[in-house]
């Protein structure tokens, strides 16, 4: 038996991977067995457990490529148990088939990424065999080995699967350049960048805003000369604006030129066509607007705010509520003592990031402690935390018992955008809205049944970044959530650097001098008379089906 040494394996000067050779190009087409059932659980499950179960079941004239049931061969199970030695062993065996797949449609090489046997699956990729590996085959879920290896985060091993023989599928190697980026595998990122052509634009802005954080010019030139035909002109301008931020010199080069080519293709279309809709932006935003931060422009006008105190903050006095709506077949119950919990997460300095600070977020929070501790609503403040820290911060809020005596909960999240519908923790990781509202669905959450939960979004939707794909689980559909953004999407957030936002400033003046004496419909339309001045906030309503009071307490 001999072995290739895969880790001498090093990128060239372009960046891409030198792939090993390979001494056969077709791949083996092993014959599946005709019969299944032939091997019994006991005799593979002893393969699995380190067992050499093979031994006997040879010596008494058994076949090495029979199946279980379920199609499991004594190759899959000694993979999947992870027993590289075994494995050493059989594949002594030149009869030895390695394609076999069992009712899943997996082979042994897919068997040993999916539960984490990198050095079984090293050896099934470096050892000279008479049986050459068929990296094209597809699950029943229409996975390679190559896409299940990026799903699975096996990065040791997708560098294996590249191959100069083997072409895969658009399907794989989409799939595979969206999830790679992850594991900082930039060889295997500009290998395919290089050899096809044929992804989605998704994959290509999730690359092209990754490399340009991270400063990687080589994948950055690619894009440009290669998949510019991908690219949005908004994403451009954005990733270059990142670039001037971070002062990535190079990249911010190539980008500027990108931008002037993609700008002579929209321009050199047919007049009668159009501009198409993915490569336009709204008339009222400007293409070089600060889409990465949420600080305010030099001319933006903020005589729409309240009065302040000398620390910037605003002076509230909540009004209260003379007589509490009661309850209802169409009214939520917010009589309760406390009226409601409030969660408030800012995120105000992120990791080795000092330019994208958020001054004057420290009186947002301070706005909306007053307001809460007026209108009878108890709050909790987290501030800076990491993406876990945060998971930890919603997980233990939505779990405590006495949201069973309150009425309902608001959440307030303050942060910079990524996307449309993501935010940045403070290590510098994405945050889904689809995240936290999961959190808070009835069967995650049964002390808030039928209760309303309230979702401040503060933060830029400026670009479109794909969130990371989710799993094919059955997602129960949100009820009883009503999600207020401070902007619509592809739009910016603005902050003032010592007043803090004019979103919830201004919610806070709203709430304070009119939730007495109205609902939560009547009370939106009030405050986006006062906050359209400098930005058009958007309402999500996720199954609010029933009237909202706040019923405020007043300053005591």
């Amino acid at each position: 038996m001999e072995t290739t040494d895969t880790a001498r394996y090093k990128g060239d000067e372009s960046g891409a991977i030198a792939l090993p050779p390979s001494s056969k190009l077709n791949p083996c087409s092993c014959p599946q067995p005709q019969q299944l059932g032939v091997l019994s659980t006991d005799i593979l499950l002893g393969v699995y457990y380190g067992r050499p179960t093979y031994k006997t079941w040879l010596d008494e004239g058994g076949d090495i490529n029979a199946m279980h049931a379920m199609g499991y061969t004594f190759v899959f199970m000694v993979c999947a148990g992870g027993h590289p030695l075994i494995l050493q062993d059989l594949l002594e065996m030149q009869n030895l088939h390695l394609n076999l797949i069992n009712i899943w449609g997996m082979t042994p090489l897919m068997g040993a990424i999916k539960w984490g046997q990198d050095e079984c699956a090293r050896l099934l990729l470096t050892t000279k065999h008479s049986c050459q590996l068929d990296l094209t085959i597809k699950d029943n879920g229409g996975l390679t080995a190559l896409s299940l290896a990026a799903r699975e985060k096996r990065w040791g091993i997708i560098p294996l699967l590249l191959r100069p023989h083997v072409r895969y599928d658009a399907q794989t190697v989409d799939d595979t350049l969206y999830r790679v980026v992850d594991g900082g595998l930039w060889e295997v990122v500009t290998t395919l960048l290089e050899e096809y052509k044929d992804f989605s634009q998704e994959a290509i802005t999730r690359v092209l805003f990754k490399a340009t954080r991270e400063n990687n010019v080589q994948v950055v030139r690619i894009i440009a000369e290669k998949h510019i035909h991908l690219c949005r002109y908004e994403d451009l301008v954005t990733a270059r604006i990142l670039a001037e931020d971070y002062k990535y010199v190079d990249i911010e080069r190539l980008l500027l030129g990108a931008r002037s080519r993609c700008l002579d293709f929209l321009f050199n279309l047919n007049p009668s066509m159009g501009m198409p809709p993915e490569m336009s932006l709204p008339a009222t935003q400007t293409f070089d607007s600060r889409i990465i931060l949420d600080t305010r422009p030099a001319d933006m006008s903020l005589n729409i705010l309240p009065p302040v105190n000398q620390d910037g903050l605003l002076t509230l006095n909540v009004r209260p509520v003379q007589t509490p709506v009661p309850p209802g077949p169409d009214v939520y119950d917010t009589t309760t003592s406390p009226r409601g919990l409030v969660l408030i997460l800012n995120y105000n300095r992120f990791h080795n990031q000092p330019h994208m600070t958020r001054e004057g977020s420290h009186a947002d929070i301070a706005n909306l402690k007053n307001l809460c501790s007026q209108m009878g609503y108890e709050e909790l403040v987290h501030c800076d935390l990491t993406k876990r820290q945060t998971i930890v911060a919603l997980t233990r809020f939505r779990n405590q018992e006495r949201l069973k005596g309150v009425g309902c909960v608001l959440v307030a999240i303050m942060s910079h955008g990524i996307g449309t519908h993501t935010f940045y923790s403070s290590d510098m990781e994405s945050i889904s809205v689809n995240e936290v509202q999961n959190l808070f669905l009835d069967q995650q959450c049964p002390n808030l049944r039928n209760k309303p939960k309230i979702f401040l979004f503060n933060f830029c939707r400026g670009m479109n970044i794909p969130a990371p794909m989710e799993t094919d689980a059955v997602r129960e559909p949100p009820r009883n959530m009503i999600c207020l953004y401070s902007t619509t999407e592809s739009f910016l957030s603005y902050r003032d650097k010592v007043r803090g936002c004019p979103f919830i400033i201004a919610i806070c003046e709203v709430l304070a001098n009119h939730a007495h004496e109205m609902d939560l419909d009547n009370l939106i339309r009030v405050f986006q008379g006062k906050y359209l001045a400098n930005a058009t906030p958007e309402i999500q309503n996720l199954g609010f089906y029933k009237r909202f009071f706040f019923n405020p307490v007043g300053r005591r």
